[in-house]
């Protein structure tokens, strides 16, 4: 039985008992692009011709749609417990604002574990070279997995093949794309740009912390030999990101920034040698693990178009899913389809409980604003080290505006 029947038989089972306990029938109807239906059925909720029940999709457009009044707030929705572990506390604990939730994601949606970016490692290529996957592992289980371990073990790992030319045939000790994936180290070193107190929404910007975040990410991808740094800033041959998928499926890179959804796709599944998968580092040995999702995981949302006396089983159908999908989908989605199909030793299922128990997102990114989201990013692709003036000229003067979404979300918070 393939992988993909594993996991897609799981999610025809969910729905059949859903179906079955709440009386309902599940239809599905593709709306949108990639980023799903929120901007095409704007003016239909508005109007109160909206035919939908509940939407689906990317997290980043709906933070856009969330800032208008057009969706219910889910923590006001009789049936629906967000406190479950089903529900992504992580998630619901940044997309929470002034009381008012418009948006869930958790065990209703492996799209939303999917995106979670990790650290893969070359388990055949850190022996070559003299690096224990077993001391790798202690590292992450010991709370030892630090960024400057990370730097430390592959900096200098760098191996050209002959031309004496740096491209995509030499060994290199890091993969890193220098886009999406370096967003991770932010959440991974816990720095958060804005936070809520009991006044309302912050600029809490640790500019000390950023400044030795950015500097060190900066000397490690762009002064030493041995990293790769996939970005079209760079000198390196292609800014295709699945190249790097294929040099380390290749034996061409110890350590890669990717998403996990990366471990069932057909380079790595049929990549010959052993591969491991880690949380992304640590700020230090004292902080928590803590994991980034890409800004498309999914975002489940009912429209106020919804009849008060319909969104009651809107929110049973939800909670129904969710719980369904934890106790049916994750575990083939997780241990049949992850952890014992494509993930390819024991201590990796240790690192995978860790990586999907920490996914979190700072509050900005659950905000529609004009207020840089991709801080670290910009710095990086930039080559530069100047935090002080990046905060000065975007995030200093920003109160205004938080302080005005504060006032919509609680505004709004009695949807």
């Amino acid at each position: 039985e393939g992988d993909s029947n594993v996991v897609s038989q799981a999610i025809f089972d969910r729905n059949l008992n859903v179906e079955e306990r709440l009386g309902v029938l599940i239809t599905y109807h593709p709306v949108g692009g990639g980023h799903g239906p929120w901007a095409d059925i704007e003016t239909s909720i508005i109007t109160g011709d909206c035919e939908y029940d509940l939407l689906a999709g990317s997290a980043m457009q709906g933070a856009t749609n969330f800032t208008k009044g057009l969706y219910k707030n889910l923590r006001n929705v009789e049936y629906l417990d967000l406190n479950k572990e089903y529900w992504a506390q992580g998630i619901l604990d940044n997309q929470t604002i002034a009381g008012a939730t418009f948006g869930v994601t958790g065990s209703i949606s492996t799209y939303f574990y999917d995106s979670a970016f990790v650290i893969y490692f070359n388990r055949v290529l850190a022996e070559a070279w003299g690096v224990s996957p077993d001391d790798i592992y202690d590292l992450v289980l010991s709370g030892e997995w630090t960024l400057d371990k990370m730097m430390e073990i592959s900096k200098n790992i760098y191996q050209d093949d002959g031309d004496g030319v740096e491209d995509a045939d030499d060994v290199f000790g890091c993969g890193i794309q220098v886009t999406s994936a370096t967003d991770g180290f932010g959440a991974s070193c816990m720095i958060n740009l804005v936070s809520e107190t009991e006044e309302g929404l912050k600029i809490a910007m640790d500019i000390g912390r950023v400044s030795d975040v950015v500097t060190k990410l900066n000397s490690f991808i762009w002064d030493n030999p041995g990293v790769c740094a996939l970005a079209e800033n760079s000198n390196y041959v292609t800014n295709d990101i699945y190249l790097l998928d294929q040099q380390f499926a290749n034996d061409k890179l110890l350590f890669v920034t990717d998403w996990l959804y990366s471990t069932s796709t057909m380079t790595m599944r049929d990549m010959e040698s052993d591969f491991g998968v880690l949380p992304y580092p640590k700020y230090d040995v004292d902080q928590e693990y803590a994991t980034y999702v890409h800004d498309k995981y999914t975002l489940f949302a009912i429209p106020v178009s919804v009849s008060a006396e319909r969104v009651s089983m809107i929110g049973a159908f939800m909670e129904a899913m969710a719980s369904e999908g934890h106790n049916l989908v994750m575990p083939a989605y997780y241990e049949k389809a992850l952890t014992s199909r494509y993930i390819r030793d024991p201590e990796s299922v240790l690192t995978m409980d860790i990586i999907v128990r920490n996914i979190t997102v700072d509050k900005l990114w659950s905000l529609a604003s004009d207020i840089p989201r991709y801080c670290i990013r910009q710095l990086i692709w930039d080559k530069s080290t100047d935090v002080v003036s990046t905060y000065r000229k975007y995030y200093s003067n920003s109160q205004k505006t938080l302080d005005n979404l504060y006032v919509f979300y609680e505004q709004y918070a009695d949807n």
